[in-house]
């Protein structure tokens, strides 16, 4: 479930289907997995890339989101954030008057090589159409 402004929510779900796609991609590139004594371990070897690259994809989003505020209250001074908390406000009511009860979860990784091979993927994923657009750096 995805709470938000409207523009908001159509951002994260196309984002959300490009970074599927993506992830998809990259786990069907690594192909199945199997431990030293043959037996499968591509379940576990994929949950733990979703989870790696879920965490690892949210704070590359969170650093953007960080460097992006910085940007704007520099550039239209600081009167800009309390207009941004108030809009993070009326959202996280929402969130809360639907789940009131909502509290933490916990994930855990069993597989190493799963998280491991996550790191690539997640850094080259683009975030944003604009992406694309943007000239790579040379070495």
């Amino acid at each position: 479930m995805v709470f938000g402004h409207a523009p908001d929510v159509d951002g994260v779900e196309l984002a959300f289907t490009s970074l599927l796609v993506q992830a998809t991609t990259a786990m069907a590139a690594a192909g199945s997995q199997v431990d030293r004594f043959g037996r499968s371990r591509t379940r576990s070897f994929r949950s733990s890339f979703l989870v790696a690259y879920a965490y690892r994809i949210g704070h590359r989003v969170w650093e953007c989101t960080e460097a992006a505020e910085a940007a704007g209250a520099e550039e239209h001074g600081a009167g800009l954030l309390p207009v941004l908390a108030a809009l993070d406000q009326v959202v996280e009511d929402a969130v809360n008057a639907a789940f009131p009860e909502m509290g933490g979860y916990s994930i855990s990784v069993t597989n190493r090589a799963g998280w491991v091979a996550d790191t690539a993927a997640a850094q080259l994923a683009l975030l944003s159409p604009c992406d694309e657009l943007r000239p790579k750096a040379t070495a």
